[in-house]
C-alpha cells in the first residue's frame, strides 16, 4: 500500500519533466507567427516562466497584437485608432487642469502605418521601441527643429497619445519598471498693455506607469520663474493674481534688459 504514493509521485514528475516551459512554448509561436508572414517586435525571453509575451505586428491587416500565450492574443488595428495629444492648459482660458488636451481640435484620427520591412510611419518614419507587453513608442525627428512621442498603451488601446517637443530629454523611458517621464513644454502668449504680445514658456513634469496611469506630477506649472498650482487652473478669480505676477515680471525683466 506504501507504494502507491511513490509510484504517484514517480509519474507526477515524469509528467513535470516532460512538460516545455513557458519559454519553450514562446519560442515556438515566434516561429508559428514568423510563418505566418507576421513581423516580430518584442517577446519574452525568461528561462523563469514568469514573463511570457510576444508582441507581434501584421503588415497585410495593419496590427499589432499582443499574446501572453493566454487568452486570445490582443489584436490591435491601427487604423481605428485616435490620436490625442499630451498637452497642459493655458493659464488664461477657462480649463481645468489636465495633461491629455481635450481640445477636440487636437483629437484626430491617427495616421500610422506598418512597412513590409516592419518599420512603422506616421507622414515621416518613425523609430519604435516596444517595452514589454505593456506599450510601443513610435519616435520621430520632424525636420531637425522638433520631436514628436507617439504612445500606444496596450492596456488603453483606443487611444495613441503624441507629446511635440524639442529636445530628448523631455521624454526618457525607464528600461527597468517602464515608466516614462515627461517634461512638457509650451508657450503662452501675454497681452501687455502698451506693449503687444510677450511669450512665454511653461514647464511641467509628469511620470506615466508602464500601464498608462500617472505616476508622479508636479504641483504646479513653471512660468519662468512663476510657479502656478495646478489646483488653481479652471477659475480665473484664483488665477488672476498669478497672471498678474506673470505679466509683472514680463515687464520688468524687459525694462532691466533695455527693451521698454
Amino acid at each position: 500500500m506504501k507504494k502507491l504514493p511513490i509510484l504517484l509521485l514517480a509519474a507526477l514528475l515524469t509528467l513535470c519533466s516532460c512538460s516545455k516551459s513557458y519559454q519553450e512554448l514562446v519560442n515556438e509561436k515566434v516561429e508559428q507567427y514568423k510563418k505566418e508572414g507576421k513581423i516580430i517586435l518584442n517577446k519574452s525571453d525568461d528561462p523563469t516562466g514568469k514573463e511570457h509575451y510576444i508582441v507581434f505586428a501584421d503588415a497585410k491587416q495593419q496590427t499589432i497584437g499582443v499574446d501572453t500565450l493566454g487568452e486570445e492574443a490582443l489584436v490591435i488595428k491601427l487604423d481605428g485608432l485616435v490620436e490625442k495629444q499630451i498637452d497642459i492648459p493655458g493659464i488664461q482660458c477657462p480649463d481645468k487642469f489636465h495633461v491629455i488636451s481635450n481640445d477636440p481640435n487636437l483629437t484626430l484620427e491617427a495616421n500610422f502605418k506598418i512597412d513590409k520591412d516592419g518599420s512603422f510611419s506616421s507622414y515621416e518614419d518613425r523609430k519604435a521601441t516596444v517595452y514589454k507587453d505593456k506599450y510601443i513608442v513610435l519616435e520621430s525627428d520632424d525636420l531637425g527643429f522638433s520631436k514628436k512621442w507617439s504612445i500606444l498603451w496596450f492596456k488603453s488601446p483606443e487611444n495613441i497619445y503624441t507629446y511635440q517637443g524639442k529636445e530628448d530629454k523631455d521624454v526618457v523611458l525607464n528600461k527597468e519598471n517602464g515608466d516614462i517621464k515627461m517634461t512638457i513644454k509650451s508657450a503662452e502668449a501675454f497681452n501687455i498693455i502698451g506693449y503687444g504680445k510677450e511669450w512665454i514658456e511653461t514647464t511641467y513634469n509628469v511620470t506615466f506607469n508602464y500601464n498608462g496611469k500617472i505616476k508622479q506630477q508636479d504641483d504646479y506649472v513653471d512660468y519662468e520663474g512663476t510657479s502656478v498650482p495646478i489646483g488653481a487652473f479652471g477659475d480665473i478669480t484664483n488665477l488672476q493674481p498669478y497672471i498678474e505676477r506673470i505679466e509683472n515680471s514680463i515687464i520688468i525683466g524687459n525694462a532691466q534688459s533695455g527693451i521698454y
